[in-house]
């Protein structure tokens, strides 16, 4: 990750007044990604939105897709 330097990230969050839950998010990144003698300048937007709080039952990662 040496490579890798983030000059900025700005978040907007927003929760639920019941149960002070996220709903929805909104993300904006700066980055920029040195390799030898190039680099590439990116910026990522990211809309999201949250639901189904304790509503979903199981979640199963498969072994093969654990950290190494």
């Amino acid at each position: 990750m040496e490579n890798l330097s983030i000059h900025s990230y700005h978040y907007e969050l927003a929760i639920t007044k019941k149960g002070f839950l996220p709903s929805k998010m909104k993300a904006i990144t700066q980055m920029e990604l040195l390799k030898a003698d190039s680099s590439v300048k990116m910026k990522m937007e990211m809309d999201g939105a949250y639901s189904n709080y304790n509503q979903i039952s199981t979640i199963s990662v498969p072994a093969a897709a654990g950290m190494k």
